[in-house]
C-alpha cells in the first residue's frame, strides 16, 4: 500500500512539472513573437523624414554623389589642413572666418559641390593659395 502511495505521489509530481514547463514554453513562444513584431513595426520617424525631404526636393544629383565618394576626402582633409583657425590665431576677424568656414567644412564633409564652393570662398575670404 505504502509502495503505491509513493508510486501515485511521484506520478502528481511528474504530472504538476510537466504542466509547468508547458506553460513556460508556451509564454516564451508568446515572448518571442511579441519581440519579432515589434523589431519589424518599429519605425524611425527621423529616417522618413530625411526620405521624405529628399524624394520632396527632386533633385538628387547622381553625379555628385558618385565624384563625391572618390574625391570628397581628399578636398575635405586640405581644407581642414589650410583653412584651420589655429593658422589665423593673430589675425581675430580671419580667425572667426576661418572658423566658420571648417565648421561648414565639416558639415559637408561628403558633399564634393559643397567642398568646390568652400574652398573658393576660402579663397577670397582668407587669401589661401591652393
Amino acid at each position: 500500500m505504502e509502495m503505491d502511495t509513493l508510486q501515485d505521489s511521484m506520478q502528481v509530481l511528474q504530472n504538476a512539472s510537466t504542466i509547468g514547463h508547458d506553460v513556460w514554453f508556451w509564454i516564451a513562444i508568446v515572448e518571442f513573437v511579441i519581440i519579432i513584431l515589434l523589431l519589424f513595426t518599429k519605425t524611425d520617424s527621423k529616417k522618413i523624414e530625411i526620405r521624405k525631404k529628399v524624394l520632396n526636393e527632386g533633385d538628387i544629383d547622381f553625379g555628385n554623389t558618385i565624384k563625391s565618394s572618390f574625391h570628397a576626402e581628399t578636398l575635405y582633409k586640405e581644407l581642414m589642413r589650410k583653412c584651420h583657425p589655429d593658422l589665423f590665431a593673430p589675425d581675430e576677424i580671419k580667425m572667426r572666418v576661418a572658423n566658420e568656414i571648417t565648421m561648414r567644412i565639416s558639415k559637408n564633409k561628403n558633399d564634393l559641390k559643397e567642398l568646390e564652393k568652400i574652398k573658393e570662398e576660402a579663397i577670397n575670404k582668407l587669401n589661401i593659395k591652393f
